[in-house]
């Protein structure tokens, strides 16, 4: 499988007569991806820019497909869980782990895994992985901004399912009409008996 995969590395140290390197990209070959996808299938594709623990930015193409047609909200679910998952799991790990993660496929079922209890999935794998390493210091800040944003939504929405969930387990409070009744008639009975 990882033979359609090309991998891109830069020198990063030299010991004597060896050489270290470091993955600074990795593609799967376009034609490799057609042999996934089949009638019958959706395919989803989701970009993540995302920052390690060592403030390196990385752009993530993940790579989604269905094991049947999926419908438009069902779509939007995956494609929110994706963004949420990669962005908090790259900002725990240096880059070094993260290159590893990606090479051993580790991330990838981690995230599978996330994404089968929302939906059955045939394929999920990164189609692209790349180190931006000529950002400028306003395309940082900017992407932090759309994480720290991206961060604060899924923080809300969890609250709210959270809510949702205790709103939930209580049990509903009925409304005393036998009682109302009761009063009303205890009311009409004096009346009655002066009418007499």
């Amino acid at each position: 499988r990882k033979q359609s995969t090309e991998v891109r590395l830069i020198i990063s140290n030299v010991e004597g007569d060896k050489a270290k390197t470091e993955l600074i990209g990795l593609t799967v070959v376009p034609t490799s991806i057609k042999r996934f996808v089949r009638k019958g299938k959706t395919r989803l594709d989701q970009t993540v820019k995302a920052i390690t623990n060592d403030e390196k930015v990385v752009t993530l193409k993940i790579l989604i497909v269905a094991r049947n047609i999926i419908q438009g909200s069902v779509k939007a679910s995956i494609q929110k869980e994706i963004k949420r998952f990669i962005i908090k799991k790259i900002s725990v790990l240096n880059y070094g782990e993260l290159s590893e993660s990606i090479v051993f496929n580790k991330l990838v079922r981690e995230l599978k895994e996330k994404l089968c209890k929302i939906y059955p999935l045939k394929i999920c794998d990164v189609r692209e992985f790349k180190l931006e390493r000529s950002l400028k210091a306003m395309d940082l800040r900017r992407i932090k901004s759309d994480i720290i944003k991206e961060s604060k939504r899924v923080v809300k929405s969890e609250e709210v399912s959270e809510e949702e969930k205790e709103n939930a387990d209580e049990p509903k409070k009925e409304e005393p009409e036998q009682k109302k009744e009761e009063t009303s008639e205890q009311k009409e009975e004096p009346v009655k008996e002066e009418a007499k």
